[in-house]
């Protein structure tokens, strides 16, 4: 069984209904780093980063970061990981192997996805990660949902 068939069965595959447009032509990037955009922790509660009994002595579920912090410098102070865009970097890599981090990966193109996962080691249907392919807006199960939607 491949990789991606392994990571399907686990439940750690998204597909979404809606297409995406195709990416511009050009390499993709070899490593990932912390988005120069506001992250969408800064839009969340605070409280929901300790969600569990602080007694537990866990970090945070997330945190905001500076522009500039390295993923290796988050990796000692979070848990949670969004990484947009599939790619075995050496930071995807690092937190895939943590068995106390979480990664949400979003990869808009399932070509790209496809052969993220022919590079994938056989482990990592092991790992904490839950893949979304194509466009998020068009998974089954929305990842936001606004007030107006609900009513």
């Amino acid at each position: 069984m491949s990789v991606l068939e392994r990571l399907r069965a686990a439940g750690k595959v998204f597909l979404s209904a809606r297409e995406v447009p195709a990416p511009a032509a050009g390499a993709r990037r070899q490593r990932h780093a912390l988005s120069e955009r506001l992250s969408v922790f800064a839009c969340c509660d605070p409280a929901f980063a300790q969600p569990f009994d602080p007694a537990l002595n866990r970090p945070p579920l997330f945190r905001v970061f500076p522009p500039g912090t390295t993923v290796a410098e988050m990796r000692r102070h979070t848990r949670l990981f969004v990484f947009l865009g599939a790619a075995l970097t050496p930071e995807l890599a690092a937190v895939a192997a943590d068995p106390d981090t979480l990664a949400l990966v979003f990869e808009p193109d399932p070509a790209a996805f496809a052969a993220y996962c022919r590079a994938l080691p056989e482990t990592a249907a092991d790992w904490r990660t839950v893949h979304f392919v194509g466009d998020p807006d068009g998974l089954d199960a929305p990842l936001l949902v606004s007030g107006r939607a609900q009513q």
